[in-house]
């Protein structure tokens, strides 16, 4: 089992460009992630730019086009409109200067005379004409000029937890395949259990066949990952402490990885996400205290709740999805969003 698991790791290795590399060199490096509220101007207050990194090696992997991008949670854009001369001279230059945005979680933005203006997972084109749509029906061109440009990107990442911890940023522009993400995690992956990984993503959890994939070459559909998925390794069976009900802690925590579901300190206690947050170390540098998100199954399906644990160290309560400190059941996931 042991010289199949490194020879494995070997075509592993062998396998094309770096999860993390970048399409197109001409588009501008992600900046940092989104936060709340889609605001006009440049980065939101409180939230500390994250230190530049090198760029990665470009990927062989499958890419879309610029008219294909769909906008994330904290890219920022530029709408400007351009409108026929004489209907500018009578709106006094209301569309004049480019609006700069900041894509929110779901949210929508407000232009002159075209309100409600969907952003996050939509095309370029689709926004342009949008915003011409609600022109026409606002009489106030059937000719307006929509010019809508990607100013910055956020950063992607994908979470590594269990035997392997690791957080990876991946490309927006190129698909990542599961393999990918194991190259950028190296020596580690000699620790890790292959025929026991699963991966949270979008609400549901599904299990890969590592082995299956190298033979296909790392290109099945079910090898590719996305943005914000959850990839939860084991450690080899030989091992007891796998058998402890466990939950996983990661993203930007010092010491993100398994732990035991109870605390052993405090007479076998169930532990809360907040001592869950201690035992991993703390939060980072970056880390959004008040965006930490819990993943569990319940009846089968993958829950996500999004609490502001700011909210819980200051002793405030309220209900699961705000400001709770939750007791943790076994196989929940915590992950905690950041910036760098």
């Amino acid at each position: 089992m042991a010289r199949a698991l490194h020879a494995a790791l070997a075509v592993v290795a062998l396998l094309g460009a770096t999860a993390g590399a970048r399409a197109d060199d001409s588009l501008p490096p992600p900046s940092r992630p989104g936060v709340p509220g889609a605001t006009p101007g440049g980065a939101a207050p409180g939230r500390p730019a994250p230190a530049p990194s090198p760029a990665p090696a470009p990927a062989a992997s499958p890419t879309l086009g610029p008219t294909e991008y769909r906008l994330a949670a904290g890219d920022e854009v530029t709408i400007e409109v351009v409108l026929p001369s004489s209907v500018e001279a009578e709106t006094g230059n209301l569309f004049r200067a480019p609006t700069r945005i900041v894509v929110a979680n779901g949210g929508v933005v407000d232009l002159p005379k075209s309100p409600g203006v969907r952003l996050e997972a939509r095309t370029r084109t689709e926004i342009r004409g949008d915003v011409q749509a609600n022109l026409r029906n606002a009489g106030v061109s059937n000719q307006a000029e929509v010019l809508v440009n990607v100013t910055k990107y956020a950063p992607r990442f994908i979470f590594v937890v269990g035997a392997v911890n690791k957080t990876v940023e991946v490309s927006p522009f190129t698909r990542t395949t599961i393999l990918q993400v194991f190259a950028h995690c190296g020596d580690a992956m000699k620790d890790a259990d292959m025929r026991q990984v699963r991966v949270s993503s979008r609400g549901r959890m599904r299990a890969l066949d590592v082995r299956a994939l190298l033979i296909s070459g790392g290109t099945a559909p079910d090898a590719y990952v996305e943005a914000d998925d959850v990839v939860i390794v084991d450690e080899k069976p030989a091992k007891p402490e796998s058998a402890i009900p466990s939950v996983y802690i990661g993203g930007f925590v010092r010491s993100p990885g398994a732990y035991r579901l109870v605390d052993s300190g405090q007479l076998n206690q169930p532990i809360t996400i907040l001592k869950a947050i201690f035992l991993a170390g703390g939060f980072a540098d970056y880390a959004y205290q008040d965006e930490v998100v819990l993943r569990r199954n319940v009846g089968g399906k993958i829950e996500q709740y999004v609490i502001n644990l700011e909210k819980v160290l200051k002793g405030k309560r309220g209900a699961l999805n705000e400001d709770a400190d939750v007791t943790l059941q076994q196989g929940d996931i915590v992950y905690v969003r950041g910036s760098g």
